[in-house]
């Protein structure tokens, strides 16, 4: 379990040269921020949310689920990550929670949730 926490810290941090999986992750997470500033954005159109509504509802809590998804991901592989404090698995996850990326991560997440 050790090597498969270690090699999803690798894949959920900025990807190194070389690592194609990594790269598509973050090339597909991007993308998937934009898409949703998109979509948020045509849903703020009466017009469009009329017609649309339902689907640009749906894309929104399949991305939700997926930003959840990628953050459980990074609290349970936040103690193969190097550069996080901490002693313990749970130091390290706190540092994570703190962190600037970390709370802009929850705080994305938190208005669906609400």
């Amino acid at each position: 379990m050790r090597i498969t926490q270690q090699r999803i810290a690798e894949i959920m941090n900025k990807g190194r040269f070389g690592d194609r999986i990594s790269k598509r992750v973050d090339f597909f997470l991007s993308l998937l921020i934009l898409v949703n500033l998109i979509a948020v954005c045509l849903e703020s159109v009466d017009s469009i949310a009329a017609i649309y509504g339902p689907q640009l509802f749906a894309f929104e809590m399949i991305s939700v689920t997926i930003f959840a998804a990628e953050y459980a991901l990074r609290l349970w592989s936040a103690p193969m990550h190097p550069d996080l404090k901490g002693d313990s698995a749970t130091g390290k996850r706190l540092t994570y929670m703190l962190s600037f990326t970390g709370i802009i991560d929850l705080l994305a997440l938190l208005p669906s949730f609400l």
